[in-house]
């Protein structure tokens, strides 16, 4: 069956178009239709769409909480500066003092008392933060990961159940 017999656009009427052999669409071969997707794949990309789109939100947000950068008087570094650990660049006046980089590296461990005498609790807590953004972002791939399998798994699980029951049901 042809979907586009002539085509009425061109002016040209001896010009066919048949889209049985096009990777847009599966033919049913007991009945002559076309089905563009299959109710399995369109159910996987909405919800692999979903997880996606929940682990951008996600990123998104706590790229944005980050209120400064790991280094005294640094403003928030870009999202793949944090993703790709990039060093974050040290103020000049502090490499023009030679100061000691405990004194405004946040980075560097240090306990409760001192972050707070070096006034560096803002700073601290974007170390932190950076961290856990790119632990989120590991944690969504991995749980994409596993949602692949999982929702195949059971797909299949099912399928083999409910033609169980089809077979019970005519016999």
């Amino acid at each position: 069956m042809n979907v586009l017999r002539e085509s009425h656009y061109l002016g040209n009427k001896e010009l066919k178009y048949r889209l049985k052999n096009s990777f847009l669409f599966a033919t049913n071969k007991k009945k002559d239709s076309f089905n563009v997707m299959k109710l399995r794949t369109k159910a996987w990309l909405v919800s692999q769409g979903l997880l996606v789109v929940t682990a951008l939100i996600i990123q998104f947000t706590f790229h944005r909480e980050i209120q400064v950068g790991p280094i005294l008087k640094t403003p928030t570094r870009a999202y793949w500066d944090i993703i790709l650990k990039v060093e974050p660049e040290i103020p000049q006046e502090f490499i023009n003092q030679n100061i000691d980089p405990g004194l405004y590296d946040a980075r560097l461990e240090m306990t409760s008392e001192q972050v707070l005498s070096r006034n560096l609790v803002a700073h601290r807590r974007a170390v932190r933060q950076e961290k856990g953004i790119r632990v989120a972002l590991a944690g969504g791939l991995i749980v994409n990961i596993l949602y692949f399998f999982g929702f195949h798994i059971l797909y299949f699980y099912f399928k083999r159940t409910l033609a169980k029951r089809n077979d019970f049901k005519r016999n």
